[in-house]
């Protein structure tokens, strides 16, 4: 009996048909139908559908035909490698789950990670052409100078605490590594009701905040409905995040929202009013 037919003999001893069968299992009926039709059975569907399928059966996935997949060209394994394989095959559902959940976030972590690298290297860049234009306009006859200063005289300044700790948009910043300073600014400029500006550090809001952006909050204003994006200090660390249902929510979406649990420490530092 081919894995078809066992599959087949399964379905019906438990269910009407195999359309009921294929919505509890949330497959498409059509795609079940074609796959039973074939010689190898579902052998030649995704891992994840077969694995639904032989849970929803109550069968060991070992008692059918190999699981046709596209092996890797030049992979290969450490000893080490394989041990941890070996432990995590014996695992069950739930710990694999775990395992898998530890996984995913690490790999965003270090991800994370090599992105800051990635964009300090850019800041760096880019604060090198600043000075250069700086130079530049310097170097520029005394009247251009005096332009840009009378310019800048008419326009009605608005004194905000500066915090150069900035606010994490991927990595969280060190909370504790911060300094205020006094910096002027166009009131045109400011929003109604911010007092506070931080830098954001990371590209974890973009499109709507990028690395470098300023942003305007109103330190203290903790009354954030779903939705509001805020700054938050998250187990130590200053971050920049829409609100959600308990989390704490990106809009890039490579990164996945951080979940806030009851043994997490946060707090809201204030409502985010827009930016530079």
């Amino acid at each position: 009996m081919n894995s078809s037919d066992k599959i087949k003999n399964a379905i019906l001893a438990q269910y009407k048909s195999v359309r009921e069968f294929s919505n509890i299992v949330g497959i498409p009926n059509s795609t079940l139908v074609s796959a039973l039709d074939k010689e190898n059975g579902i052998g030649g569907m995704a891992v994840e559908k077969v694995v639904k399928i032989c849970e929803a059966l109550n069968l060991d996935i070992k008692t059918f035909d190999p699981i046709q997949e596209t092996p890797l060209s030049n992979f290969t394994t450490t000893l080490s490698e394989q041990e941890l394989l070996i432990k995590y095959r014996q695992l069950d559902t739930y710990g694999k789950d775990t395992i898998d959940y530890l996984l995913s976030r690490e790999l965003d972590r270090y991800n994370q990670f090599k992105q800051q690298q990635t964009d300090q290297k850019k800041k760096a860049e880019l604060q090198a052409l600043k000075e250069e234009y700086t130079n530049t306009v310097i170097n520029q006859p005394d009247n251009i100078i005096q332009f840009y200063d009378e310019k800048q005289n008419h326009e009605q300044q608005v004194e905000l605490n500066y915090r150069t700790g900035g606010a994490g948009a991927g990595l969280g910043v060190d909370a504790d590594n911060v300094d205020m300073i006094q910096v002027s600014y166009p009131a045109d400029r400011v929003p109604a009701g911010a007092n506070h500006v931080i830098p954001v550090s990371g590209d974890s809001m973009e499109p709507t905040f990028s690395d470098g952006d300023v942003l305007f909050f109103d330190l203290g204003n903790d009354c954030l409905q779903i939705g509001d994006i805020g700054i938050f200090v998250l187990n130590g660390e200053t971050l920049v995040k829409e609100l959600g249902e308990n989390e704490l929510i990106s809009h890039n979406p490579k990164y996945k929202p951080i979940k806030i649990h009851e043994w997490d420490s946060v707090r809201i530092e204030g409502k985010v009013l827009g930016k530079m």
